[in-house]
């Protein structure tokens, strides 16, 4: 596993890696721990739940961007 991939799949169980088949393929995996209504994210000091408890949303949005940008599928 890419360090990258380590570093966020530690921090919140969710990683991206390249795989070289016959084309470009970009894998992404997410936890989906974070979307079921059986978990709950600490509460804020302000009263409200983040609504991107570890920030996959952010991460996403960029691998995503990457992806596009290197012709990956």
């Amino acid at each position: 596993m890419e360090a990258e991939a380590t570093t966020t799949f530690l921090k919140g169980g969710y990683f991206t890696t390249a795989v070289n088949l016959p084309a470009n393929l970009r894998v992404v995996v997410l936890n989906s721990i974070y979307f079921s209504t059986r978990h709950w994210p600490e509460t804020l000091s302000n009263g409200t739940r983040p609504a991107d408890p570890s920030g996959v949303f952010v991460w996403l949005e960029g691998v995503l961007s990457a992806a596009k940008a290197n012709n990956e599928l």
